[in-house]
């Protein structure tokens, strides 16, 4: 009977207990969280960064008449394709850089894996909020 009540009369720091873990449990959580923010804004940052680069080549191509003249010669026909080259070269370095470099040289595939879907996420957003604003 002593021994049960001297137990429960033991200093709290001599006890790891549920709330400890809680509490450890928590802190890491929170971390998480905190990564789990950062990766969402810069998803954010690197589909509008390759919507934009996209949204400008579209200018190009609708009004690239009335900027250019109407008729291209030799070389606006080739400068077409190589401008194109570039909005693509441009696009996939916004969406595919920050995670290419994450994989490969920090090594930490699942952060470069999970960006690399909240970007193509982000771009799906974009690209149904364009689709339906002209669908008018």
């Amino acid at each position: 009977m002593e021994s049960k009540n001297l137990e429960t009369q033991a200093p709290r720091s001599l006890h790891y207990g549920r709330d400890d873990r809680d509490n450890v449990t928590n802190i890491i959580n929170i971390n998480q969280m905190k990564h789990i923010k950062e990766l969402v804004w810069f998803s954010l940052a690197q589909a509008v960064a390759a919507f934009v680069v996209v949204w400008l080549w579209a200018q190009l191509m609708t009004h690239g008449e009335a900027w250019f003249g109407e008729a291209p010669d030799f070389m606006g026909m080739l400068a077409m394709p190589l401008i194109f080259m570039i909005v693509a070269v441009l696009s996939a370095g916004s969406v595919l850089g920050y995670p290419l470099y994450l994989a490969l040289n920090k090594k930490d595939w699942s952060k470069a894996i999970t960006l690399l879907l909240l970007t193509v996420a982000w771009l799906a957003i974009i690209a149904a909020i364009v689709v339906v604003s002209f669908a008018k």
